[in-house]
This record gives C-alpha cells, sequence and structure tokens, in this order.
C-alpha cells in the first residue's frame, strides 16, 4: 500500500526537500495478454529512485509521460520502457506485434521506427547525461549495433544514454 501512496504521490506532488533519490521514469503497455508485465522491478527500483509510473496505449502518452518529466525541471537517471514487442515495434495499444503482426495503419499504438521526429526531442531531453534507458520487450535489440531495430532508434535518439534491450524473444 505504501508503495502505490508513493507512485500515485510522485505523479500529483512536487519532489519533497527530503527526498534526494534520483528520478526513474517507468512507461509500461497497457495490453499484457499473457502477464509478462505483472512481474517486475519497480518495487527495488523505489529503494534509490523516486518513481514517475505511466501506463502508455499511444506513442503520444509515451510523449506525454516524458513531458511530465521535462516540465518538472528533472532528468531522469532511469528510464524503463515496457511492451510486448518485435525487433521493430513495442506495442502500447496493441497487439504483441511478434504474434499478431504490426499494424501500419495503427502506428500510434506503437513505439516504432516511424517515431524519430515525434519523441526524439524528449526523450534526449528527459534522460540525463549517462543516464539508461530499459526496453522490456523482446526483440528490441535484435541484431545488435548497426541493426534496424528499436534499442538502435532509441539510443540514436538519447545519446547521452546507455541503451539496454533483449536480443532474443
Amino acid at each position: 500500500q505504501d508503495d502505490i501512496r508513493e507512485i500515485f504521490a510522485n505523479r500529483t506532488h512536487n519532489r519533497p526537500e527530503t527526498d534526494t533519490r534520483p528520478l526513474a521514469l517507468v512507461v509500461m503497455t497497457t495490453e499484457d495478454w499473457n502477464t509478462a508485465f505483472e512481474y517486475n522491478s519497480i518495487k527495488k527500483l523505489m529503494e534509490h529512485h523516486r518513481v514517475l509510473y505511466f501506463e502508455a496505449d499511444k506513442d503520444t502518452e509515451f510523449e506525454h509521460a516524458m513531458r511530465h518529466v521535462i516540465e518538472s525541471g528533472e532528468q531522469v537517471s532511469v528510464m524503463v520502457i515496457g511492451g510486448h514487442a518485435s525487433q521493430k515495434a513495442l506495442a502500447f495499444g496493441a497487439g504483441d506485434p511478434a504474434r499478431v503482426g504490426y499494424d501500419a495503419d495503427d502506428d500510434q499504438a506503437y513505439l516504432d521506427m516511424t517515431d524519430r521526429d515525434l519523441l526524439a526531442d524528449e526523450l534526449h531531453r528527459a534522460v540525463a547525461d549517462q543516464g539508461h534507458i530499459v526496453i522490456k520487450g523482446c526483440s528490441t535489440g535484435l541484431g545488435r549495433e548497426g541493426a534496424e531495430n528499436i534499442a538502435n532508434l532509441v539510443a540514436e535518439m538519447a545519446p547521452q544514454a546507455h541503451v539496454y534491450a533483449p536480443t532474443v524473444p
């Protein structure tokens, strides 16, 4: 219960002067067909970070979460982005692209290769120098460096950060 109260307070109140923990932003999908995201490390992250938690079903809601950080005058040292995914798309409000395919007609429901113009400025401004971005979505790092994948897209938009993503399902 205290964890939920703290997460709520982090979204609705300014940082208490006595809380010196660095900021973390967690943005998770609203669609979780196999409950993969029910088990997470948010509680552990809260031990050393002040966590802002958002759920997104569109890329514009991910953008809104980053704007929330920027408007607070802070930057995150850790960002976690979670959703069912494939190499080139992470689903916020759509079915798992690895299972049902990517629906280009509903590209707002994904963090995908078309989002550079929409998200680059906010992602760069929201993450601190030497910050860490963890992408919790299968195969988003497939092909590793040099490949066209979500991890490299995020790394291009936030070159000051370290990006971590799985290379397999």
